[in-house]
């Protein structure tokens, strides 16, 4: 082996973590771009009539609610209808950032209660949450919303002191709140 062998090699051992990382991403943004042009059923009739109010009624239209999502998400909606985006891209947009940010936070939970290999069990817990065939088929097919109220409760336990049963908790809680246990048949 020559010496320049050597080197690519000892550079690859050494930031094998991070060609995961980025392996896993660039994966993860392919099978969602797969999905970018499927409208599903709840799309079609609920959030596209839900978007065309919101942008018909301007944030004043925020006083009421429209449809059975919260306040803030609305706002999130009402942000995207600004923006020269089809309805379907921009719900699907936000779907996919709170994939990210969910796989992240999630990640930082793991390192941080971590006892031994902290990078490769946050890493490989980014890479679970991020390729879960249930995470993508919410977010590029159903375009559902859920990983919003996992995300609170990632960040809940890793920013607080309560028992990880609350965590637990606050999630099963909001998960049936926002009735995202139910399964997309329109696929």
């Amino acid at each position: 082996m020559t010496k320049a062998e050597s080197k690519v090699i000892d550079f690859i051992k050494k930031h094998i973590l991070l060609f995961l990382l980025v392996a896993v991403t660039i994966i993860a943004i392919f099978l969602r771009a797969c999905g970018m042009d499927f409208q599903s059923d709840d799309f079609n009739s609920f959030l596209n009539p839900w978007w065309s109010i919101i942008r018909l009624n301007d944030f004043n239209g925020l006083a009421t609610q429209v449809g059975n999502y919260n306040i803030p998400y609305q706002i999130i909606i009402y942000l995207m209808t600004l923006l020269p985006l089809k309805s379907l891209y921009a719900y699907k947009i936000v779907s996919i950032i709170f994939d990210f940010v969910l796989a992240i936070s999630t990640a930082m939970l793991v390192y941080s209660f971590a006892k031994n290999n902290r990078r490769l069990k946050a890493i490989l817990t980014y890479s679970a949450v991020l390729l879960s065939a249930t995470v993508i088929f919410n977010s590029c097919f159903c375009t559902k919303t859920s990983r919003l109220y996992r995300l609170c409760s990632s960040a809940l336990r890793l920013r607080s002191s309560c028992k990880p049963y609350s965590s637990f908790l606050f999630c099963f809680i909001t998960g049936f709140r926002q009735r995202k246990f139910r399964f997309c048949i329109s696929l």
